[in-house]
């Protein structure tokens, strides 16, 4: 599973982690399309990770996007 990651300054942009090594993470801009590596501790201090949503269908109150059945 892909790990999806908010920076916690400037533009507050979402990066996903790519690659790692025991140093270095390998991080990529999902705006910007850039990829780069940066230490891990420092990819700590300046990032916090985005947890999936949870959302309950019972409590959805839209359109029903069901695919229509044909008699």
């Amino acid at each position: 599973m892909e790990e999806y990651y908010i920076q916690k300054f400037g533009n507050k942009r979402i990066i996903q982690v790519r690659g790692w090594s025991d140093k270095n993470a390998l991080l990529y801009d999902l705006k910007s399309e850039l990829e780069y590596a940066m230490a891990w501790d420092v990819f700590f201090m300046h990032h916090e990770k985005l947890e999936p949503a949870e959302i309950n269908i019972d409590n959805y109150k839209g359109a029903n996007l069901d695919r229509l059945k044909e008699d």
